[in-house]
């Protein structure tokens, strides 16, 4: 049985635990929630069914050939140096497997979790091992220790990110390292998301998204979950714009960048290393 959804006004951060958050303001009918001892912002959306958010056109799960081309450029110049041969990899919420499958063109075990049985079949269907798992209690017996996890575009769609972050932790090999992309977002994103509502889809990716972190609360989310090794830098952007063919959607799109640059919102990659046991 699942538990009943939180008041708002009973939150803890995500981030640094502290409560209560405070309701702020208001973006698609759900409390946006602002920490004041950390700074983090999120949306509260517990207890609404967002699922058709994930359908087959979510862009995780849609072949992409800038994302095929970045992610290879990522893993060959900032990942794999830092990786053993044949390191063992585990990517959660791993979409259609495209950075598995860059992987295990690398000679890596691989292995993919996600919540949906369509991602598992999308990569069962490109030669990549994946399973439709609950990764905080599925037992990765045989599997674990892993030298590589990876959360592509994962934790800002989380009510509960730490949770998952302590889990990848806890099945990392000593010294193995935990690779995050996430978007982030400055203040003064979130002024003109709040002052302009209908921009917030856009420029924040709400309410798919509902954490809304800065590199600086990132880092003290890694360190609470235990990552006492983090780096953490800019990243272009990794995947491709979806058509647009009418003049207003183009001009709305050439809008949104703007206010997207002008916001100081951005792809954050981040690396965190475990330390080696001594001893």
């Amino acid at each position: 049985m699942s538990s009943p959804a939180r008041e708002p006004h009973a939150v803890p951060c995500p981030v640094c635990a502290s409560a209560p958050m405070q309701t702020a303001s208001h973006l698609h009918g759900f409390p946006l929630l602002h920490c004041r001892s950390c700074g983090h912002d999120m949306l509260f959306t517990e207890g609404a069914d967002l699922s058709l958010l994930y359908d087959t056109h979510y862009a995780g799960f849609r072949e992409d050939p800038v994302f095929q081309r970045r992610v290879r450029e990522v893993l060959a110049t900032q990942i794999a140096p830092l990786l053993p041969e044949r390191a063992r990899v585990l990517d959660i919420g791993c979409g259609n497997g495209e950075f598995l499958l860059a992987a295990q063109e690398q000679g890596h075990k691989v292995l993919g979790v996600d919540f949906s049985q369509a991602a598992a079949d999308a990569c069962a269907r490109r030669g990549v091992p994946a399973r439709a798992v609950n990764v905080l209690t599925h037992d990765f017996a045989g599997d674990a220790p892993f030298d590589l996890i990876t959360l592509w575009d994962v934790c800002e769609h989380l009510d509960h990110p730490f949770e998952l972050l302590a889990r990848a932790r806890s099945l990392l090999a000593p010294g193995g390292l935990l690779v995050l992309k996430v978007p982030c977002f400055p203040p003064r994103a979130i002024r003109i998301a709040t002052t302009v509502p209908r921009l917030a889809g856009g420029l924040l990716g709400s309410p798919s998204h509902i954490q809304y972190f800065r590199p600086e609360t990132l880092t003290t989310l890694l360190r609470r979950a235990g990552f006492p090794l983090i780096q953490a830098e800019p990243l272009p952007p990794m995947r491709s714009d979806r058509p647009r063919k009418s003049p207003v959607a183009l001009a709305k799109r050439r809008l949104l960048r703007t206010l997207t640059r002008l916001s100081g919102a951005s792809n954050t990659l981040v690396r965190a290393r475990l330390e080696h046991r001594t001893g």
